[in-house]
């Protein structure tokens, strides 16, 4: 005769428990590039139309956003030779993050979220602010210049060595292209750069056709918050102040020289409820 064994009680839920938490961990890695936690997946659509980089975003009807965070849509497309990225935003918050220090898009040719590469742009704006509560959708005063005209026309080029900086005149630089505009009640920021790193494109991503890059967008507090990480050590000294380091440089940048970051006028006041913005995409291209 076979007699039936059953397994004491208490163990099952012992495993139950394990074979639970091995599941848990399973989608939580998944869910990181699936948008369930802090990652983003998108695919770039293949470019199928002109595209002017004004900071206009009538010319992306037809390609459909993404809203990788509360009121901040992305869309992304590209050809053989360029990845073209435009971001809007009507959230008056974010846009002074965007506008008060500069803000970073950095890419990780690798499919990561390394910054490798990446643009900072604008670097400064000239005095103004956005008027009202600050509320979504809320227009600009109409006395004021459009943002475009208010940036500075230069961009400063990240990488690919942690101290590599460079600032270079916007016209200057044909291949890599980045505007903003807001004629449309929203902050558009439009960039264009080169897909292949060759001697024809000197600040491509590295990436061809088809791969599959990692695309960061950091506001300048991240950024500041980094290098003072870096430089202070430890210790912070009293203020929260930048130290100048060896070389005469304050929190990264060069001192005595040009400073940029003055922001806009009337927007280094109290902050909203707001954190930094620091997103990461997995971008798929075509």
């Amino acid at each position: 005769m076979i007699k039936n064994i059953t397994r004491p009680a208490h163990l099952l839920p012992r495993r139950a428990g394990r074979m639970t938490m091995s599941v848990v961990i399973a989608l939580s890695s998944a869910c990181w590039w699936a948008g369930c936690g802090g990652g983003i997946n998108l695919t770039s659509q293949h470019r199928n139309k002109s595209i002017i980089v004004d900071g206009e975003s009538s010319d992306w009807e037809g390609i459909p956003p993404t809203v990788v965070k509360d009121h901040i849509a992305v869309s992304v497309c590209n050809d053989e030779e360029y990845l073209y990225l435009c971001l809007s935003t009507g959230e008056r918050e974010i846009e002074r993050e965007m506008l008060s220090g500069g803000f970073s898009v950095w890419f990780d040719p690798g499919g990561g979220s390394k910054k490798i590469f990446g643009f900072h742009f604008p670097l400064s704006v000239r005095p103004g602010s956005f008027s009202g509560s600050g509320q979504p959708g809320q227009d600009l005063s109409p006395e004021e210049p459009p943002i475009g005209e208010r940036v500075t026309k230069e961009m400063e080029i990240l990488g690919p060595g942690e101290q590599d900086r460079s600032i270079v005149p916007l016209l200057s630089e044909r291949q890599v292209q980045v505007a903003l505009g807001n004629s449309t009640g929203r902050l558009v920021y439009e960039l264009r750069v080169p897909l292949p790193r060759d001697a024809s494109h000197l600040y491509g991503i590295g990436l061809p056709p088809g791969g599959t890059a990692g695309i960061g967008l950091v506001t300048a507090e991240v950024e500041r918050g980094a290098r003072m990480q870096r430089s202070r050590g430890p210790e912070e000294p009293p203020g929260g102040e930048d130290p100048p380091t060896g070389d005469g440089m304050v929190g990264g940048r060069p001192g005595g020289g040009r400073r940029h970051g003055g922001g806009m006028g009337g927007m280094q006041g109290g902050r909203g409820s707001h954190s930094p913005l620091d997103i990461w995409m997995k971008v798929v291209t075509h």
